[in-house]
């Protein structure tokens, strides 16, 4: 059952992306994604991979559509302008292989990148660092943001 769980999101996104409703290819993508859920959910009851995220992190990544139409325009606009990009480190606890460890990371590079003008390059666990690609400079930094503590 919980394979279906994993299974209905990842099937939702790749019909979004396919945007493609052929019989045959809604078929096949039905059964990739019940075996992309199955072994997200092998992984959990194997113990090799926990993901626990906070709620409120969950509740953030519902802002991904506004995140894409600003930074569009952001990139958009630096086409004219000639603005240069920059990489940016910002205080991010990489460290941990706990549950919520785990989907903090994954939910800040994921989530937070998903806008054309900021990207994830990668977290130091020695530093306790994130670093961040933006083509357009801004003191918005989304994939800190969205996993961000109070």
């Amino acid at each position: 059952m919980a394979s279906v769980l994993w299974a209905a999101p990842m099937f939702a996104l790749w019909l979004a992306l396919t945007d493609n409703t052929q019989p045959l290819d809604m078929l096949v993508g039905a059964g990739c994604s019940l075996l992309a859920g199955a072994a997200a959910e092998a992984t959990g009851v194997l113990g090799r991979i926990g993901f626990r995220p906070r709620p409120r992190w969950v509740l953030r990544t519902l802002k991904v559509p506004w995140w894409i139409a600003r930074d569009s325009v952001l990139v958009l606009a630096a086409l004219f302008t000639g603005r240069e990009g920059r990489f940016v480190t910002v205080p991010f606890r990489s460290r941990g292989g706990e549950p919520r460890d785990v989907a903090r990371r994954t939910i800040a590079y994921a989530a937070g990148s998903a806008g054309p003008n900021t990207y994830a390059i990668g977290g130091s666990r020695e530093h306790d660092v994130l670093v961040v690609h933006q083509l357009v400079p801004s003191d918005v930094i989304t994939p800190a943001e969205v996993v961000r503590e109070p």
